[in-house]
């Protein structure tokens, strides 16, 4: 699968943002390729867990930190965003 290009707003990493604040991803495949059957999911990973997961059909998606999760307890904790891509026509065997 070619490399992932996601495009956040340099603003966010600029100013803090609230829990209420909208985040706007765009992700792309390196080299232009296709990405019409694949689909997209971010998680939000608080203190070193997984806290929240969303799926989106689309390349561009908006997400806010409230929807996922709303035990925040120290706002000044990093929290980090993992945008992944996959196509759902093809699985792991269990």
């Amino acid at each position: 699968m070619p490399l992932l290009i996601v495009n956040i707003d340099p603003k966010y990493f600029i100013n803090k943002l609230t829990t209420n604040d909208p985040l706007y991803i765009n992700i792309n495949l390196e080299g232009g390729t296709s990405d019409e059957i694949l689909a997209y999911s971010s998680s939000i990973i608080y203190k070193f867990e997984t806290v929240g997961v969303k799926t989106f059909d689309f390349n561009e998606f908006r997400l806010k930190y409230k929807e996922l999760y709303d035990n925040y307890t120290n706002f000044d904790t990093l929290i980090l965003i993992k945008a992944t891509a996959y196509n759902p026509k093809f699985s792991i065997p269990s």
